[in-house]
């Protein structure tokens, strides 16, 4: 990458990092502090709504969650727009909302990896947002929690539409899962494709960041019925939309989209696969996910040799730096299996000998760690049933390629689309087995990260640029 290249990622690593440091003190400010003032949420004709302005499959609760059964909607929480704890925060200019919500984690809401499939998957936001229009990945350059999005929003007539360039980074671990966003800097030197362009204004968004905790039950209850965790939904919002009005109505719907991304969870969170990681060797050129098929489209380029040539970037951590050697000249996704999948794989080169290299599937049932399905004293049995709903199974679906020739580029296109049968994997129209289980830390968090996931105003960030230092510090030791 050229010198100018490398100080625009720097830039955006530096815009995120600015928006981790911001979000870490915002979250770690007491309840009780007084700059934060309580917004009423009407409940009269706004709950009413909610589940059109969620956009998420119909006018109904019901319809959004997209729930076949009777007994499966009659045993879920469905959550209201009233439920919604709104806060805003003024101050020189600096004009912050906070909304919480908290409800019984039932349903498969206490699946993590439900939650980063849905929040990780740009084009699923025009479902659960009522302020987007469309929502897409245009770069992924850095490691696969991090993306580059562009957004597209609509004010209404008369405003122009408004659009945002924003970079996202996503961390986890067996309690917690953190999704922040900012917008990128502008730069002479960014590419066209990120440009503005009419009829669209080039909005900013400061902050946009989710904290979805899961909270253990307690150990004693007296309810004769099984406990179930709940999870807290946090999120703080502070956009600059480069309008004279607008901004509080956009604002004003942020209820809706908290409930609106709970039914899209509950919809999309066991539907959708993920890109987890690629290795050295390979060129990331398109993510996309077509709602109407419910098909994950990944394009890539298998090289002969690693552009890094086995050399530790400064801008990859080492977790990822790792991960990109088990992962030589291959791409992993996670797959969730509650339902079936059709894989499609093809492939492509300047000569024929390249096009046809062989290629071989892993697919390898995922075990986490560390999942908090029942109070830790707890020595009831979970009711039968009851352990898939809060915690799924998935599939880690590796796609390994023959190295290419000197001077020679493979390009391959993977299609996974959710098919109606059975559930299972099915490689270019054959049954293909999946192997035993593998134990997998859901970690992505720095230990110092989160202190306590029983309390948002209880958690303990000391830095949220930990993974920068620790990257620096590995970088060092590694070095001759």
């Amino acid at each position: 990458m050229s010198s100018d290249g490398s100080k625009l990622h720097e830039s955006w690593l530096a815009a995120l990092k600015h928006a981790q440091d911001r979000f870490r003190s915002l979250l770690s400010s007491p309840s009780s502090d007084p700059t934060w003032k309580r917004v009423p949420v009407p409940s009269s004709s706004v709950d009413g709504g909610a589940a059109g302005a969620g956009g998420v499959g119909g006018p109904t609760a019901a319809g959004a969650s997209g729930l076949g059964s009777s007994t499966s909607k009659s045993k879920q929480h469905r959550p209201r727009v009233s439920d919604v704890v709104v806060h805003r925060r003024t101050a020189k200019g600096d004009d912050v909302v906070r909304v919480v919500l908290e409800i019984p984690a039932d349903d498969g809401l206490a699946s993590l990896d439900a939650w980063k499939a849905v929040l990780s998957t740009p084009e699923l936001r025009k479902e659960w947002d009522p302020t987007v229009e469309s929502s897409s990945v245009v770069e992924t350059c850095f490691d696969p929690d991090t993306r580059i999005s562009k957004t597209d929003f609509t004010l209404g007539w008369p405003a122009n539409p408004r659009d945002a360039i924003t970079i996202s980074r996503t961390f986890a671990d067996a309690t917690t899962l953190i999704d922040i966003s900012t917008s990128l800097p502008r730069s002479s030197d960014e590419p066209v494709y990120l440009r503005p362009a009419p009829p669209f204004v080039r909005s900013h968004v400061h902050l946009f960041a989710w904290c979805i905790q899961i909270i253990a039950p307690p150990s004693e209850s007296s309810s004769r019925a099984p406990p179930v965790p709940k999870v807290r939904i946090t999120c703080f919002w502070q956009h600059d939309l480069k309008a004279i009005w607008g901004t509080n109505n956009l604002a004003q719907n942020l209820p809706a989209v908290v409930v609106g991304l709970v039914r899209s969870v509950r919809k999309r969170g066991s539907r959708t696969p993920t890109l987890s990681g690629w290795g050295n060797g390979v060129g990331i050129d398109n993510v996309a996910f077509n709602i109407g098929r419910e098909a994950l489209r990944l394009d890539y380029s298998i090289f002969p040799e690693d552009a890094a040539n086995g050399v530790k970037s400064d801008n990859v951590d080492l977790q990822t730096f790792q991960e990109r050697k088990r992962l030589e000249r291959a791409i992993e996704v996670v797959v969730p299996l509650a339902q079936g999948w059709d894989v499609q794989i093809s492939t492509r080169a300047a000569s024929e000998d390249t096009s046809k290299l062989p290629w071989e599937v892993h697919a390898t049932r995922i075990t986490p760690t560390n999942v908090p399905l029942k109070p830790p004293d707890s020595s009831t049995p979970s009711p039968p049933g009851s352990s898939p709903s809060y915690e799924p199974q998935s599939v880690a679906f590796r796609l390994v390629h023959a190295r290419p020739p000197e001077h020679d580029i493979l390009k391959v296109k993977l299609v996974m689309e959710l098919s109606g049968g059975s559930n299972g994997l099915r490689v270019n129209g054959s049954p293909h087995p999946i192997e035993d289980s593998e134990s997998r830390d859901p970690t992505t968090l720095p230990k110092d990260f989160v202190a306590d996931g029983r309390s948002t105003s209880g958690l303990s960030f000391q830095t949220v640029s930990t993974i920068e230092s620790q990257a620096s510090s590995a970088t060092q030791q590694t070095s001759p």
